[in-house]
Parts: C-alpha cells; structure tokens; sequence
C-alpha cells in the first residue's frame, strides 16, 4: 500500500456552501437592523424578529470561520498506514488511528451518501476542541448520525465507490496493526 492517499477537498462545493452562509447572514443582519420591515402576519412582533436576526447571525459567523478552516486546508481526507485524517466538515478531530475504529459504514439520507466512523471513545476526540460550537457540532453529528466521525464525499474531488472501496480496504489491511 501506498504511505498516504490524499483525496483533494470540492473547493467548488465548498464555496457554494460559504455563498449560501453569506446570504443567510445577511438576511440576519436585516432582520436585525430593520425589523420593522420583516413584521408580517405570520409573526407581528419586532423584538422576536430582530433576536431572530441576532441569533442568525452568530450562527453565520461560526459556519462560516469554521468553513473557511476547512476550506483553507489543502486535503479533504487522507488514509494512511497509521489511520483516516477527515477534513470533510466541521469535526475535524485530527488522525483517527485505525485500532480505534470499530466499523465503517455507509449511510444514505435522501439522494446523499455518507461514510460513517464509529470509533471506540469519542470523548477522547471531543476533549480535542476547545470552541463550543464544533463541540455542539461534534455532538449534533453524533446523535443524528451515531457517530460524530462522518466523511462527507460531496467535499471530496472523486466517486462515491472510488472512496468507499478505498477506505474499507485501508481499513481491513490496517485494523490488526
């Protein structure tokens, strides 16, 4: 086997991703700036709108610092001898070596397929983050997921079964080392 595979990150997707973050923010902060405007009759109350905005907008910030992160790194994945360093979202915890994985395996939500990794202490990976915000994301992946380690092929530049062949051959060639 090689020493590393180095799969490059959808710089593209990831741009439409931080596009969609700028608009949504934007719409915070007008929500928050001119709440007069935004009164309809589904929702009457100004204050309600302009929290709405406040609370939208502290979310954009966040998405789009820890977007910018991931889309700054070179890689998007990488499977080595040692284990799997994904860099696909927001919960990048850094190498996952291949003794702590316990299985590998594929989910499909609507027309998207994800590679899950159940590892065997995720609170060893969680102690890693030191903003609360990936911590929330770390724990929203684990509880929608089962697991918080999830690899997005989407923000990968290859097939979906070019990368699931891949890594469950990395994986099964690596588990007993």
């Amino acid at each position: 086997m090689k020493e590393k595979i180095i799969y490059k990150l959808n710089k593209q997707n990831l741009l439409i991703t931080i596009g969609i973050i700028l608009f949504f923010g934007v719409f915070g902060f007008l929500f928050f700036i001119n709440p007069s405007f935004f009164v309809s009759v589904f929702i009457r109350s100004e204050s309600l709108i302009k929290f709405m905005g406040a609370v939208i907008c502290i979310m954009c910030v966040f998405l789009l610092v820890g977007y910018t992160n991931v889309f700054i790194k070179n890689y998007g994945l990488i499977l080595s001898n040692d284990g799997i360093t994904n860099n696909t979202n927001l919960t990048n915890v850094g190498l996952i070596h291949w003794a702590e994985i316990t299985k590998i395996e594929v989910k499909e939500l609507k027309k998207n397929k994800f590679i899950l990794v159940f590892a065997r202490d995720n609170t060893k990976y969680y102690m890693k983050f030191k903003n609360p915000f990936i911590k929330l994301n770390f724990l929203a992946y684990a509880k929608f997921y089962g697991t918080p380690f999830v690899i997005e092929p989407k923000n990968i530049v290859c097939s979906f079964e070019e990368l699931e062949r891949s890594i469950l051959e990395s994986y099964n060639r690596n588990k007993q080392n």
